[in-house]
């Protein structure tokens, strides 16, 4: 949850009911029944929006939250096919310790994973923290089934199909607009023989991203890479960096180097020993060509163990009294640095003590995400929602999106005009009123903003 989501859970209202299906059918029984007495329908996965997705309507109708957590089937991995069918309610964890059995990862890992649903993940259009080798939620998920106000929906086709738009990539990301999904065929692959995490060090902001850029665009980047900025390198290097005369070499190593206002580079290599041996290879040679610097394998093992230790590292900064909070986009490669400027500016003038601090997490040839995040002194929580408004008018004024990974909900809803365009929000309005007559579908998210 983000601060703004613990703001409304005070101030609204809660459902009139949960109700939780345990089939397709009981979706349909449901959905029907709303339809004829005009109740609202929020589907609820894991619970792990950050973006107001799970809020009720914005005006007085009835509405029920639909758990999905018992639709947790899963069939038989097909082997042949490299696929497997589950339900929305299946979760990360579940979902890998039955493909672990059988040889096969899934390989979608954010850092919702221990409770975020397939469902959730889909719903929100999400990217897990090994996207750069693994791929984005929607290169993983290739078929799925949904129920809507007006029937049944199949989208997906295997392998591929020339036949019409895309409906799969329109489903994926609605966020609950359209209808529930009941189960979706997920693309799996062999397990990798071979998970090699690293550290190391680029001397500074501009040349960790032209590293990164080299990477991407000579088809050499790790599946996990992460680059973060001098000043979350700086919080990181305090929290886990070892101290006394080992750390004195250390920072005596980063010194000579040239590096010791350098910014920290997770990378973590899966695939076949061949493979791993050759693409690292070529990509170090590419990384010292740009000054990066090697930290070895320790650092970068600490950071898979602890990987999704943010939210509870959060939650207890809280209880101490700060104010915690985070937001991401994405932007080309022209512009990031840009974004990341203006963001540092807006946040210095605003919030003169918080400590700003961002990484980019997901790399792409065309440019790369950033996510950053902000701790404060307790007296920023009323002031942070027009922040996040003047931070979000300034990143996608700079260049970027309004959302990279966690969809749209209410916190982004002012900014769906720009991202989509008018044509698009026309489009958006038409799919919503054939499908959803009604409007009892999740009508607050991405279809309100689009009225």
């Amino acid at each position: 949850m983000s601060f703004l989501d613990l703001i409304r859970q005070r101030a609204q209202s809660i459902p009139d009911a949960v109700l939780v299906p345990s089939s397709a059918s009981e979706v349909g029984r449901i959905i029907q029944w709303c339809v004829e007495h005009d109740v609202v329908i929020v589907p609820r996965g894991g619970g792990t929006s950050v973006v107001g997705g799970l809020s009720g309507p914005s005006d007085d109708r009835r509405w029920i939250s639909v758990d999905l957590s018992s639709l947790n089937g899963m069939n038989p991995p097909d082997l042949i096919n490299d696929v497997i069918t589950v339900g929305p309610g299946v979760t990360g964890p579940a979902l890998e310790a039955v493909l672990t059995r059988v040889g096969r990862v899934f390989g979608h890992f954010p850092q919702s994973w221990e409770r975020a649903t397939i469902g959730g993940y889909a719903a929100t259009r999400s990217a897990g923290q090994n996207s750069t080798g693994y791929g984005r939620i929607e290169d993983l998920v290739v078929a799925a089934n949904l129920v809507t106000p007006i029937g049944g929906w199949h989208v997906g086709h295997l392998p591929a199909t020339s036949v019409g738009p895309n409906l799969l990539r329109y489903v994926l990301g609605s966020e609950g607009t359209l209808g529930v999904f009941t189960d979706l065929t997920l693309r799996i692959r062999p397990r990798p023989q071979v998970r090699r995490a690293e550290g190391a060090m680029a001397p500074n902001w501009g040349a960790g991203m032209s590293a990164l850029r080299s990477l991407v665009q000579n088809d050499v980047a790790p599946s996990v890479i992460r680059l973060s900025d001098v000043a979350e390198t700086r919080g990181t290097w305090r929290m886990s960096a070892p101290s006394g005369f080992a750390g004195g070499l250390i920072k005596g190593y980063l010194r000579a180097r040239g590096a010791a206002q350098g910014c920290l580079l997770i990378m973590d290599w899966h695939g076949s020993s061949a493979m791993v041996e050759a693409t690292r290879t070529e990509a170090w040679r590419l990384l010292r060509s740009h000054g990066v610097i090697p930290l070895g394998g320790a650092v970068g093992r600490t950071w898979v163990r602890h990987r999704f230790d943010g939210p509870y590292l959060r939650d207890q900064l809280v209880r101490d009294g700060y104010f915690v909070e985070t937001f991401e986009t994405s932007s080309s490669w022209d512009t990031l640095d840009t974004v990341h400027a203006r963001v540092e500016e807006i946040v210095s003038t605003a919030a003169p003590r918080s400590y700003l601090m961002s990484h980019i997490s997901h790399a792409y040839s065309t440019g790369a995400s950033l996510y950053f995040t902000i701790i404060a002194t307790g007296d920023l929580v009323n002031h942070w929602p027009n922040l996040k408004r003047d931070l979000t008018d300034a990143l996608t004024t700079a260049g970027g999106t309004a959302s990279h990974h966690h969809g749209m909900g209410l916190d982004h809803a002012p900014w769906l005009a720009a991202e989509v365009g008018s044509v698009g929000l026309q489009a958006i309005r038409a799919v919503k009123q054939t499908v959803d007559p009604s409007n009892i579908m999740n009508p607050a998210i991405l279809a309100a903003a689009a009225r």
